[in-house]
């Protein structure tokens, strides 16, 4: 059995567990106080999985987190909010399954990146909005940061790394208002927000990544 499947089975119980505490319940409740002390161990568990899961890519961990910080009422723990932290652990489930967590780091090169955006194309043809707008989303990121760490433009906040490419007219302004509403897309993608964007925003994207990847990584690779 791959490391891969280990992950994903223990995820599916860490789904399953938290599920138990609130399937029977309404999403205005919350979680049973008598059962808070070990619902409290079996979320320190699951951060401290999605933690060593995650990686150098902080997101997974730093939504979980937050949505774990603003399920804490005075009630207790608000079924509402874990229902949602149960629908982001799926998503990276879904990722971890379907190879939609995709890790580029500079050691990849833009060809190898590009090769990344044919899988999104191929989902663009088959009318899949969800599938393409992670890969391309995600490829998005990764590319900005890649041109911002190759030009010393670095910062946690994607919009920031945009805006210092601006500053350092990297790329022009027209660029940079694209650049943000694709960051947007970014955003939706990751909550799973898939109504606040069609199949078609993804092809541009989708489209106009490949020339900047081709333009700004592989032209310009040293």
């Amino acid at each position: 059995m791959s490391d891969n499947s280990k992950i994903i089975i223990e995820l599916d119980k860490l789904i399953y567990e938290i599920n138990e505490y609130v399937s029977d319940r309404e999403y205005h409740q919350f979680v049973d106080r008598n059962k808070s002390i070990e619902f409290q161990y079996l979320l320190s568990k699951l951060i401290n999985f999605v933690d060593k899961i995650s990686g150098i890519d902080r997101y997974y961990y730093n939504e979980a987190f937050s949505i774990i910080q603003n399920s804490k009422r005075n009630g207790g723990y608000c079924v509402m909010n874990i229902q949602q932290l149960i629908g982001h652990l799926k998503f990276i489930k879904d990722g971890l399954e379907n190879n939609w967590l995709i890790k580029i780091r500079d050691e990849i090169s833009g060809n190898e990146m590009i090769n990344f955006l044919n899988y999104a194309y191929g989902f663009i043809k088959e009318g899949k909005k969800v599938e393409s707008s992670i890969i391309s989303t995600a490829l998005l990121e990764d590319t900005v940061r890649k041109i911002g760490k190759k030009f010393l433009v670095e910062h946690k906040d994607l919009e920031q790394v945009i805006n210092g490419l601006k500053r350092e007219n990297i790329i022009s302004k027209t660029d940079s208002n694209k650049w943000k509403y694709y960051s947007g897309l970014r955003n939706s993608a990751l909550h799973a927000n898939w109504d606040e964007f069609e199949l078609d925003d993804i092809e541009k994207l989708t489209n106009d990544l490949r020339i900047i990847i081709d333009e700004l990584i592989i032209k310009n690779a040293t």
